[in-house]
């Protein structure tokens, strides 16, 4: 089971990523522009939904995807815009569904949430 006492997800693509069926126990929980705040995904192998949230068409491969917030998460959090603009064009594979500073937005709050863990599992099919 997974316990928040406390979830404010204020303007996140994702607040919490988990599988279909996941017990999860929210205490006090406030989420405002969150896109989607609580992600539940049919199956670790089944990421389409994961890959529309961050912002990626369905059919964007879930590799480059993690590929390129490996990219984020290795840069200095001051460039991680920068670090999602290289990654971007150096990745054609990359089919956003958003754009510019929307999508540079959402990555970088995915970068720095505490979804990233299961986010980053579910993308490598684990």
């Amino acid at each position: 089971m997974l316990k928040i006492g406390k979830l404010e997800a204020v303007d996140c693509g994702v607040g919490v990523a988990c599988t279909q069926g996941a017990s999860i126990d929210i205490g006090e929980a406030t989420m405002t522009r969150t896109g989607v705040a609580v992600l539940e995904y049919a199956d670790v192998r089944d990421v389409k939904d994961i890959v529309e949230a961050l912002g990626f068409s369905r059919e964007t491969p879930a590799g480059d995807v993690k590929a390129l917030l490996e990219d984020v998460l290795a840069a200095d959090p001051t460039d991680r815009p920068r670090a999602i603009e290289e990654s971007l064009l150096s990745r054609d594979t990359l089919d956003t569904i958003l754009n510019g500073t929307e999508l540079v937005d959402r990555i970088v709050r995915i970068a720095d949430s505490p979804a990233l863990k299961h986010i980053m599992q579910a993308l490598s099919g684990a």
